[in-house]
């Protein structure tokens, strides 16, 4: 009876994962479906296409700076076992060091691929807002390992709300342009840092060792693990977008980035269930 019950507690403690997940991506769509064509027909394909490889570039140098590390913070507080301050701590510092060269990175193969005109939003978006997100990356990380799904996907809706109506107000002022989204973009990072950092500063799950901290190169290592196969991923879906910016016109890169934009919708249900399924297998390794 005692083994039904708590396999029940389980079932249940996952409806509430995956439910919470599912009303994470059904506001990200929402605000998706709101921005998409306002984006497309404020900007134009052109323009539209410039953003769009600014943001292929920021998520292809985010992958060793912030998405990897973040993803090796998860499993090393919950299956090792560290103490979630002092992991956040050693990888708040590996995300600084890379973050400032990757940024300038970033923004020289931006003006490389797309002109001298692009250097404002590009230090915007790949100096700015790269930084504000890599650390929100970093902090909701830590709430997820720590505090569970719930209380991380409910702070992960400030963005897409945020964003929706900054681009909606935006665009009813007539001041829609690749600037004006990156300022808006930047603001909502902006509130969900502080909003992230004050959900870890509260006291979190107190570790059994004290000082119980992973060294850096063991985060190194954990973040390479993850960071392959995010790479993988991350060419598969948008490396051909920096191909078509390379030889075509931004035009083009703005065309096909819109009708690839629909085709994501179909992996919604996924996306929620990848998300609650990470905390369901990083059972506590017993041999540490």
């Amino acid at each position: 009876m005692v083994r039904v019950r708590h396999y029940g507690d389980r079932i249940a403690a996952r409806r509430r994962d995956f439910s919470s997940t599912m009303v994470f991506q059904v506001v990200t769509l929402i605000s998706t479906a709101v921005i998409f064509p306002i984006n497309v027909r404020g900007l134009g394909a052109s323009d539209y296409g410039q953003y769009i490889v600014l943001y292929v570039i920021f998520g292809l140098i985010g992958l060793a700076v912030f998405a990897a590390p973040n993803a090796a913070v998860t499993q090393l507080v919950l299956q090792l076992g560290y103490d979630s301050r002092a992991t956040r701590k050693v990888a708040k510092r590996q995300i600084v060091l890379t973050g400032a060269p990757s940024a300038v990175i970033g923004i020289l193969i931006a003006v490389a691929l797309l002109g001298w005109d692009v250097l404002l939003p590009a230090v915007l978006i790949l100096a700015v807002d790269f930084l504000l997100t890599s650390l929100t990356g970093l902090n909701t990380a830590t709430v997820f390992a720590v505090d569970g799904v719930v209380r991380a996907a409910r702070l992960k809706l400030i963005t897409p709300t945020m964003k929706t109506c900054g681009v909606v107000l935006v665009a009813l002022v007539g001041g829609l342009s690749i600037v004006t989204l990156a300022l808006v973009n930047i603001v909502a990072s902006a509130t969900l840092l502080w909003m992230s950092d004050r959900a870890v500063r509260r006291p979190l799950v107190p570790s059994e060792v004290v000082d119980n901290s992973p060294s850096p190169r063991e985060l190194v290592r954990y973040s390479w693990y993850y960071g392959t196969t995010m790479l993988t991923n991350v060419i598969q879906n948008e490396g051909e977008k920096l191909v078509l910016a390379t030889w075509r016109p931004t035009q083009e890169v703005g065309q096909y980035a819109a009708a690839y934009r629909i085709v994501t919708v179909s992996m919604l249900p996924l996306s929620a269930m990848g998300f609650a399924a990470n905390r369901w297998f990083l059972k506590r390794d017993l041999r540490k």
